[in-house]
């Protein structure tokens, strides 16, 4: 940029038919943190579907501290992301699950989202991808990237996190996880782990719909079953 700083551009590709446009929501979200807690939005072009986004540096990511921390950061941002206003363009929750809410081979799940969708506290804005990837240093602090844009139960923030890269004892992990998290959103870890469930349960449908192996996310479904009992 003109002004020196670094920037990132980052361009959508056109919407599939039949699929959620992302560009809209992520526009959204960036536009109303302001880059507090995440990366800033420069500016903007609808009609080339392109985003230009504060270049965060150092820019290493959450994956390279340990397991606690990191997850304790990732909370705690997500916490300050969902107290910010609401915004025209964001996908609703209830959106973002219809292709669970209408899969008929899967009712317990289906039934666990729509109870969750019935049963939530004031919604928020939520980054809905919020993974150690998506959270870089920014000088002595750490900001998100590469947000969903969505609008919702504030538990659902930490459904992408209990899903990503459980190794070892994976339902003591899921477990610890969920409790730290918990605690950063003011919920109960069972919600935690129950928004997990239903995430990877869209997920599911998700892959099966683009004709995708759906095998990891079976199995990362198993594993947050067995941390609900």
């Amino acid at each position: 940029m003109a002004d020196g700083r670094g920037c990132v551009v980052k361009l959508h590709l056109p919407c599939a038919p039949g699929k959620l446009d992302e560009y809209p929501a992520e526009r959204a979200a960036l536009g109303t943190w302001r880059g507090t807690g995440a990366a800033r939005l420069l500016g903007s072009d609808d009609e080339l579907r392109l985003l230009i986004i504060e270049r965060l540096r150092p820019g290493d990511d959450l994956s390279t501290l340990p397991e606690r921390p990191a997850t304790r950061i990732a909370a705690v941002i997500a916490r300050r992301l969902q107290t910010a206003p609401s915004i025209a363009g964001l996908i609703p929750l209830e959106t973002w699950l219809r292709s669970l809410l209408s899969a008929e081979d899967l009712p317990a799940e289906r039934a666990l989202a729509r109870r969750l969708l019935d049963s939530s506290p004031p919604p928020v804005v939520l980054h809905g991808d919020l993974h150690p990837g998506n959270v870089l240093r920014s000088g002595v602090h750490w900001r998100a990237i590469d947000p969903k844009g969505l609008w919702g139960d504030p538990a659902f923030d930490a459904a992408m996190w209990l899903r990503n890269g459980c190794a070892g004892d994976r339902v003591a992990q899921a477990l610890q996880r969920a409790r730290i998290w918990a605690d950063a959103l003011d919920c109960t870890p069972e919600r935690v782990i129950e928004q997990a469930i239903v995430q990877i349960a869209v997920s599911v449908c998700w892959a099966r719909e683009d004709g995708e192996d759906a095998s990891g996310e079976w199995a990362h479904l198993g594993v947050l079953r067995a941390a609900r009992r």
